[in-house]
């Protein structure tokens, strides 16, 4: 007779003491050694203790005691034990009333020890492998899962845990990739530059200076006994004619995205905090004059530097070598660059709140504007003049009419956009003024409200132009004073509210007119 005892280790395995068991229980015990379902093949019969989460028998199983019966018995009993532990096991799918009222008694559990033959297995193969540490836990727990569904379950969670590894490892590399390539680049480039340095190098003696443009970038070098003394580069009086003449072009021209900052955020942003999106249209990028036909430069004014001779740049441009520019050479250039903008603004804000307008050649100058104090007038005396002769005026003053005589031949050739640009900033200025002269700046003002209207629709933006554009004509009609308007019309700027209801349905077409 086998006792339940015995049953537990046949369970794992035959018995140690050499005790026979036909093929029908050698079979069975072998298909739930494998972690196989078992078909059914009988109905649950008596009460059958398991604990799953050993992954066999309770010793304790009720049956009969037959002493030492007839081993045909024994062998219907332990059928019958398997049976049952089946039924326990069964796939969830086939759930039958027994194993349903059992699976509100026993806990649920997909994976136990393996056996200490199998386990003998898997530390041999895994240190084979090289499995160590968290991967060697992986494969064990793998190795522990029964049942098909469950390995089923467990493959395809490991195969996607894989899978997500790969993808980070491939980012990886690929960041990896991206630097060697920036680094190789770099690594070309000084050594081109040690190539050309080399000849100065082993021949002090000899100085060669194929250009005016290499002489520019040469310091002086006193060490150089009856060399020529060289400068360091300065900006000639001929590139400062050409910065000054961009920046007074661009100061009304509506592609402007901020006339004092170079990057989104400008000068609001805090200390510490990273960079913004560099604004290629600001009025510095965009009167930066691109001083290398070999540099791509997404420059407005790109061509003013292609149409100067070799020669001109040569001798009033930074020079560059082989891509790489004189840093000395460019930080003063772009120094130079800044302190012109600077005193344009300044100048274009003055003739924003008071003008000298010049009637003909013969009649004394018309003083007339906003602010009179500095003019010698009491406020409110002049008129202030309608938006074309503000732009006329404006561009008598840059030396920007072109062929145009009088402000009405010009105020024709004017676009909508450049029209209510103009009266954006006027508006802008004469707001400022009217509270009282703060020492805010306008500028900065100005760069806010532009990226805030670059955030909005073009609908959104053509409405807010419009409603300061009707409003400026409405105002300053030529006949007005500044006292009698302000006495009259706050110059805050349209609020959201009356910028969407001025929206017309439809709208999508520049409706800025005459």
């Amino acid at each position: 007779m086998i006792l339940p005892a015995d049953l537990m280790d046949l369970s794992f395995g035959p018995s140690q003491d050499g005790r026979s068991i036909t093929p029908a229980i050698e079979d069975a015990l072998g298909q739930l050694n494998n972690h196989g379902p078992l078909a059914t093949t009988a109905q649950v019969t008596g009460e059958t203790a398991m604990d799953e989460a050993g992954g066999g028998l309770s010793p304790h199983v009720n049956r009969p005691s037959t002493g030492m019966g007839n081993p045909h018995d024994d062998q219907e009993q332990i059928m019958g034990t398997l049976t049952r532990m089946r039924d326990v096991t069964q796939d969830p799918r086939e759930e039958s009333p027994a194993s349903s009222q059992m699976d509100n008694m026993l806990p649920q559990s997909y994976s136990r020890p393996l056996r200490s033959g199998n386990q003998h297995v898997f530390t041999s193969l895994s240190t084979a492998a090289g499995l160590e540490g968290e991967r060697a836990s992986d494969a064990q727990e793998l190795a522990e899962v029964y049942g098909g569904e469950a390995r089923h379950v467990a493959q395809s969670v490991y195969i996607g845990r894989i899978l997500a590894g790969l993808d980070t490892v491939l980012e990886e590399v690929s960041n990896l990739t991206r630097k060697v390539e920036t680094l190789s680049k770099d690594v070309a480039t000084l050594e081109s530059v040690v190539e050309v340095l080399s000849p100065r190098t082993n021949n002090p003696g000899q100085r060669h200076v194929a250009t005016q443009g290499e002489v520019n970038r040469e310091m002086n070098d006193p060490e150089d006994a009856g060399q020529p003394t060289q400068k360091a580069w300065v900006v000639s009086k001929e590139l400062n004619k050409l910065i000054i003449g961009q920046a007074l072009k661009m100061m009304t021209n509506p592609i402007l995205e901020a006339y004092t900052a170079v990057e989104t955020g400008g000068r609001q942003r805090g200390r510490g905090r990273r960079s913004g999106v560099w604004l290629t249209y600001s009025l510095f990028n965009s009167v930066k004059v691109c001083y290398s036909l070999s540099l791509m430069c997404n420059n407005v004014f790109q061509t003013h530097a292609a149409n100067q001779p070799s020669e001109w740049k040569a001798l009033h441009l930074p020079t560059t070598r082989l891509g790489v520019s004189d840093a000395t050479a460019t930080a003063e250039y772009h120094k130079k660059i800044r302190y012109h903008l600077k005193h344009a603004r300044e100048r274009f804000h003055k003739l924003l709140l008071h003008w000298n307008l010049m009637i003909t050649m013969e009649l004394p100058q018309l003083l007339t504007g906003i602010d009179e104090v500095d003019i010698g007038e009491e406020d409110g005396v002049l008129a202030v003049p309608a938006l074309e002769e503000l732009y006329f005026t404006i561009a008598q003053r840059f030396c920007n009419t072109g062929k145009h005589q009088n402000a009405e031949s010009m105020w024709a050739a004017t676009g909508g956009a450049t029209r209510a640009r103009l009266a954006y900033v006027r508006r802008e200025a004469a707001r400022i003024y009217q509270n009282g002269k703060s020492s805010s700046s306008i500028w900065d003002a100005v760069d806010i409200q532009l990226g805030k209207l670059k955030l909005q629709s073009g609908p959104y933006t053509i409405a807010f132009y419009k409603l300061v554009y009707d409003k400026d004509l409405e105002l300053f009609n030529g006949k007005a004073t500044f006292a009698e308007v302000k006495a009259r019309f706050n110059f805050q700027l349209p609020s959201d509210a009356e910028v969407e209801a001025a929206i017309p349905v439809g709208a999508g077409a520049n409706v800025i007119s005459q």
